[in-house]
């Protein structure tokens, strides 16, 4: 049978205001995602482990982690374990303003998951201008590699490592993937884009077009 893939959207309206946003940090990377022992596949202790392999190359890299659950003292203790504590914040859930805020400050995503069924967090990212990292798997549908961020194998940490420490080290890459990503976005993943696309499917007549 035929199988047809409705890609998601999240809304293009932004969350912050620009005149409350704080200036981006340029070593500053940030993962959004649950903490759950259930969905360890997210990636969480890979990238915390990893983290002292960034640092060494990038001393001011910083690791800014949004979501909560129960899987969070262990991800915590990890951090002590490696020597990465001081360079790791646990930002715990956060309000959705905070939370574009995070966006907006930091200077590249990470999506390390070897399982995920899509990855909204990589939209919003897009969203706000920023590169991505992640894996192989339904986030390289999202992710365009070399063009919107890299697509790396999560086989070997290494790839995970130099995939980062290359966007830190250069922010001219880093930028033009983050506006290349802004631009898919509004060509693709938008919650009007994902609307027309259901309605598609479904054999419905098309949105009336919004006033501008």
């Amino acid at each position: 049978r035929r199988v047809d893939v409705c890609w998601l959207g999240v809304s293009d309206e932004p969350l912050v205001p620009p005149a409350a946003l704080t200036p981006a940090a340029p070593c500053s990377v940030l993962m959004v995602s649950r903490m759950s022992h259930e969905d360890r596949y997210k990636g969480h202790e890979l990238l915390i482990r990893a983290w002292s392999a960034v640092r060494a190359r990038v001393p001011r890299a910083e690791l800014v982690l949004v979501g909560d659950g129960d899987d969070r003292p262990r991800l915590e203790s990890i951090a002590s374990e490696t020597g990465v504590a001081g360079a790791v914040r646990f930002l715990g859930s956060v309000s959705e303003t905070d939370l574009a805020a995070c966006y907006r400050r930091c200077s590249m995503c990470v999506l390390p998951s070897e399982g995920e069924g899509f990855g909204l967090v990589l939209l919003e990212a897009m969203r706000a201008g920023k590169a991505c990292v992640t894996g192989p798997g339904a986030p390289a549908e999202v992710v365009e590699d070399g063009a919107t961020g890299l697509v790396v194998s999560l086989k070997h940490p290494q790839a995970l490592t130099d995939a980062i420490v290359s966007l830190l080290e250069d922010p001219g890459l880093r930028d033009r993937f983050g506006r290349n990503g802004r631009a898919r976005f509004q060509q693709i993943f938008t919650s009007r884009h994902f609307a027309d696309r259901l309605r598609q499917l479904l054999l419905l007549p098309p949105l009336p077009e919004r006033a501008a």
